[in-house]
């Protein structure tokens, strides 16, 4: 029998979807109800499209993650726009994510779309994600030019526009950590 806390939960979350609504896609992004999750799980509900698991990265929802993993959810599948669990934890400064994703198999160095020099690397640098950042570059990821030119189009922007409308400061410090875990990288070191 259903614990009355979980069985609301469900029915807030069916009226919540309408009749085309995913509700694993929900319960992997909604941290209110974290045995919601397993529960649809247990009863058998699909997890077999990869959304459920980009929701719960966008969410960071590590343990939702960790619970799709183990269900045999598919862990890299990009949406139409090319976007991945690995590139929407990297932008949104999941680390801790990332990192499962990582220890999980997924590789954190591939371009999505494949070519166009967006890694998860590039996807934290545009988020402005120094941890995620941090983590890649601890984790070996190489640094490409496309992510130097991304970098250094950024600071351009975002000290323009502080200069002009004196905001952004968050950003603009995220940015600098990432300038220097990246030089620290990138420069030569004297023998």
């Amino acid at each position: 029998m259903l614990a009355a806390p979980t069985f609301s939960a469900l029915g807030r979350a069916h009226a919540s979807l309408g009749k085309n609504g995913d509700p694993i896609r929900l319960a992997a992004s909604w941290p209110k109800e974290p045995d919601l999750l397993r529960l649809l799980l247990d009863l058998g509900f699909p997890c077999d499209d990869g959304s459920a698991v980009r929701y719960a990265a966008h969410h960071g929802r590590i343990e939702a993650v960790r619970m799709l993993a183990a269900a045999g959810a598919p862990l890299d599948v990009p949406t139409d726009d090319d976007e991945t669990a690995t590139t929407i934890a990297a932008f949104n400064d999941y680390a801790d994510v990332l990192l499962l994703l990582a220890d999980l198999g997924v590789p954190l160095d591939r371009d999505h779309p494949a070519g166009s020099g967006r890694s998860p690397l590039w996807w934290a640098i545009s988020g402005g994600s120094p941890s995620t950042a941090r983590v890649l570059l601890d984790r070996g990821v190489p640094i490409r030019q496309v992510e130097l030119d991304l970098l250094a189009d950024r600071e351009r922007i975002y000290r323009d526009l502080q200069v002009r409308e004196r905001r952004d400061h968050d950003v603009m410090s995220n940015l600098a950590e990432i300038r220097v875990l990246i030089d620290a990288r990138t420069q030569p070191r004297d023998s």
